[in-house]
């Protein structure tokens, strides 16, 4: 009898490919067909245990939902904040962290409404469909000298694009997106906005695709407008600019959508996609499509986008695979994890639930 020879696994340099995608013929010899907390890509051809988790502070707001969370760097690196929404039963309120976790004047917003951040002039801005827009130098103090009156708009996104803002996702203009003008520091207000309904400064994307706006992202010198049933590009921002319809599979929320090196990656809900500006390249279909198609429709909404500068990461909360197989088994509080340098992907399971992704750089002045 022939006596086989031992197959040694020395190299896993192409991370997860889902068996339930790729045959076990073809699969790669250097690749896993399921594995968690473990990543590919930090030393090449071995896995490595992922890294822990670290707690920011002391709690923010106990046994209460997030709202909202993103960075707030002023001019100079002054301020340098993380900005926060959490809410309990009755009604949200906006947090700042710079030491420790401190609550701001801002405590009556909506308390089921998702909150979304810009920074632009020195000031942050916030956003959500039920409250209008608010401004703030500090993080502490909020009003809306250079925000749009909420009697007039009340939009969901805020978004910085060059020297201006875009808004959008007001229920009632809902293709809609309104731009500031451009910012002027010696000004007060530093930035205006025109929403008259007519002749404002707003451009409407594609009102006939039956969409309506979900996220913006930068990438280049034009920015992109995400709708749920397309993505588009604005090669420059002015009433009579012309939005060029790219792809017709849009993202599903602003939180869903990262930029990482360069590159948006995006949730559609069908998939997990890339895109310089192009055609946008759907990457998740040999790594982790069996965990996307998992994901229930009802917690489309819930997928958050975010990054470490290097890596991708697309929280998808809890999903059982093979359902009704002999092989069913339910994972809880999923990421996963793509890294562009080596194209791998890999699945975490954390202890905690993930709401919104925020990058927080710590400034050191060397003496």
């Amino acid at each position: 009898m022939a006596e086989l020879i031992p197959f040694l696994l020395r190299d896993f340099r192409r991370g997860r490919i889902s068996k339930n995608i790729v045959s076990n013929f073809l699969a790669p010899e250097n690749s896993v067909s399921n594995s968690i907390n473990v990543n590919f890509d930090e030393i090449i051809g071995s896995g490595k245990v992922r890294a822990g988790t670290t707690k920011l502070g002391e709690t923010v707001s106990e046994n209460n939902t997030p709202r909202g969370l993103a960075p707030f760097t002023g001019p100079g690196g002054n301020p340098n904040l993380l900005l926060a929404v959490f809410a309990d039963d009755t009604s949200g309120s906006i947090y700042y962290y710079n030491t420790n976790w401190n609550l701001s004047d801002k405590t009556n917003l909506d308390k089921d409404e998702d909150n979304y951040f810009a920074v632009l002039g020195g000031s942050a801005f916030i956003t959500n469909p039920e409250d209008g827009m608010f401004d703030s130098s500090n993080g502490n103090n909020w009003g809306t000298t250079n925000s749009i009156p909420s009697a007039d708009v009340k939009p969901a996104l805020v978004f910085r694009y060059k020297a201006r803002l875009l808004a959008a996702g007001d229920p009632q203009y809902p293709d809609r997106v309104f731009f500031s003008s451009i910012v002027d520091p010696t000004l007060n207000p530093f930035i205006t906005w025109d929403t008259d309904p007519t002749t404002g400064d707003w451009i409407d994307i594609n009102p006939d695709d039956g969409g309506f706006v979900t996220g913006f992202s930068e990438n280049s010198t034009f920015v992109l407008v995400f709708k749920n049933t397309g993505m588009y590009r604005l090669d420059s921002v002015s009433r009579t600019a012309d939005p060029e319809n790219i792809f017709n599979v849009g993202a599903t929320k602003q939180k869903a959508i990262t930029l990482c090196q360069g590159v948006t990656y995006y949730f559609s809900g069908l998939d997990i996609r890339r895109t310089n500006g192009g055609y946008p390249e759907q990457i998740s279909r040999l790594g982790v499509q069996d965990f996307i198609d998992a994901i229930p429709l009802a917690n489309w909404d819930d997928v958050c986008a975010g990054n470490d500068g290097l890596n991708v990461y697309f929280y998808i909360g809890d999903v059982t695979l093979n359902q009704g197989q002999d092989n069913q088994r339910t994972y809880e509080r999923v990421a996963l994890k793509f890294s562009p340098r080596d194209e791998t992907w890999s699945t975490h399971s954390y202890a905690d639930v993930i709401k919104f992704f925020a990058s927080y750089v710590t400034f050191v002045q060397s003496s």
